[in-house]
């Protein structure tokens, strides 16, 4: 990386300061914002285009297979802090609620599925604390999701389940 951002700093701050792995095209970053925005603005906030909103930003940067890729912050709610990265193989995020999550999804109450995986984010340089597994702390957790559109359901859920959900939840 050429050059970097101060941290944090806003998304397309930290893409634009070359905070991208060496040999992409920006305009694949840019698309990957892009999907990023939409699918927040979808599932999480009812406030996201409110021009004082900051709903969304990065707040260190990790290192996977040599390639610095950035960590998010997410403030959609207010008590609310979801951290999270991607390494193109899952999303990692880190959930802290004001209140207990009750949620039957993608096996997260089997505690095997995080095997090893919370041990690989201090690696990475995972800023902060790290949670324990989903059955483990309901209310501060950390989960592993293997693909975007579970990202994006996984969200979409956690909003509902809380009430603050995003457009989609008003279309409803």
């Amino acid at each position: 990386m050429s050059s970097s951002a101060t941290l944090p700093c806003s998304v397309r701050e930290w893409f634009a300061k070359k905070n991208h792995p060496p040999g992409t095209h920006v305009d694949s970053w840019t698309a990957h914002i892009d999907l990023l925005e939409f699918a927040l603005k979808r599932a999480l906030f009812h406030h996201y285009d409110h021009p004082d909103a900051k709903p969304w930003h990065v707040i260190a940067t990790h290192s996977s297979r040599g390639l610095g890729l950035p960590i998010y912050e997410i403030l959609p709610a207010p008590g609310v802090i979801i951290t999270m990265r991607t390494n193109w193989s899952n999303w990692m995020v880190s959930v802290e609620l004001p209140k207990p999550l009750e949620l039957d999804f993608l096996g997260l109450d089997d505690p095997s599925n995080m095997k090893g995986k919370l041990a690989a984010l201090r690696e990475e340089g995972w800023p902060g604390e790290i949670f324990p597994p989903y059955p483990v702390n309901r209310q501060h957790f950390t989960v592993c999701l293997p693909e975007d559109h579970l990202l994006f359901t996984f969200f979409w859920i956690l909003a509902q389940h809380h009430g603050w959900g995003g457009h989609a939840a008003r279309k409803l």
